[in-house]
């Protein structure tokens, strides 16, 4: 199918639901005159037309793979005029990661934006406010690493804290973090180790840690029952692709990492459903680089700004652990990421 001339719109309207988010941009219209694909050692997806551009981050970090396929197929599927549904329709044609996928998406989304001079927000109808940061922490049982998440909170008591569980930790570990009160996500990563945690270390932690969201523990039978009255509740991450996912765990939290959906579409339904059936999402952080990172505290603003978003700035999650650092605006201001997609053309 070759592309449509310029001044030509001949495609029909997106088929979704005049309700459904993904609607609002289904049939934003995006011309694509150039589109920048990164080598091995890169990551940014630049997309260009009409003196604009967009751009998009393929995130390497877990849980989506290193590794990426070829790019051979994209700049034939997309380049010419498209409603932005349709482009995304004939990237189905191409072999790409997850990641490659978002990235590409992500980019001609922004790119489409920027020729409309509009942002995301205004295009989907929704507000930025404020979001608020969990920050997120591979605690990991050593005691230096606890340590500074405790000296942190005295600088910071406003602070608050997403970390992996260790099966190392003590009592005495697990008391220090429930003394803070801060701490409100805990990673079992039950489903990513093997061999799977031991149930009693889950059980450990849904005793000490009572009001904390405990993300992928081990369903397992000497855990359903203390889970199922665990006062913080139960979330899911690793399993979590689209709706399906969400919709066969029965979920009442889910963790969201955007690339992982691999298109808007999948991403825009999965709020809605998460709207419409009362689940709460947050954001999860997944090595991505700076450009990802605001785009990701950017969505967070736009459907989950208060919950406890793993977008806290790159320089805080590797701060020097012997420095604390200085409390920090938290909700961060929409200021400092409002710019993550759409500039006026």
């Amino acid at each position: 199918m070759s592309a449509a001339a310029p001044d030509m719109d001949p495609f029909p309207a997106a088929a979704d639901s005049a309700t459904s988010t993904f609607s609002r941009i289904a049939d934003l219209p995006v011309e694509v005159e150039e589109i920048r694909l990164p080598g091995l050692d890169e990551d940014i997806v630049v997309a260009a037309g009409r003196g604009a551009t967009g751009r998009g981050e393929i995130v390497r970090g877990y849980p989506l793979p290193v590794e990426r396929t070829s790019w051979e197929g994209v700049s034939e599927s997309i380049l010419g005029r498209w409603p932005f549904h349709l482009l995304s329709h004939r990237l189905d044609e191409c072999n790409l990661t997850n990641g490659q996928r978002w990235a590409v998406e992500t980019a001609c989304l922004a790119l489409g934006l920027a020729q409309q001079g509009r942002t995301l927000a205004e295009a989907l109808g929704r507000k930025l406010r404020p979001v608020r940061f969990s920050l997120h922490q591979q605690a990991a049982g050593r005691p230096f690493e606890v340590e500074r998440l405790l000296a942190w909170i005295r600088t910071d008591p406003g602070l608050r804290l997403s970390v992996d569980a260790d099966p190392a930790w003590d009592d005495r570990t697990l008391a220090a973090l429930a003394e803070t009160g801060a701490v409100e996500v805990v990673d079992l990563h039950s489903y990513e180790e093997d061999p799977m945690p031991p149930p009693e270390s889950c059980l450990r932690i849904c005793s000490a840690l009572p009001h904390a969201l405990l993300e992928d523990p081990a369903l397992v039978e000497e855990t359903r029952r203390p889970l199922a009255a665990h006062p913080g509740g139960v979330s899911w991450d690793a399993a979590i692709y689209s709706t399906i996912e969400i919709e066969a765990l029965d979920a009442r939290a889910v963790n969201i990492r955007p690339a992982r959906f691999a298109t808007w579409r999948r991403l825009l339904d999965a709020y809605d459903h998460c709207r419409t059936h009362q689940i709460l999402c947050y954001a999860g952080s997944s090595g991505e680089g700076p450009l990802g990172r605001l785009q990701l505290r950017y969505l967070a603003a736009l459907f989950h700004p208060d919950a406890p978003n793993q977008t806290a700035p790159h320089w805080l999650e590797e701060a020097d652990p012997e420095r604390p650092p200085v409390p920090l605006l938290n909700p961060a201001p929409t200021a400092l990421f409002e710019s993550a997609f759409g500039r006026p053309h």
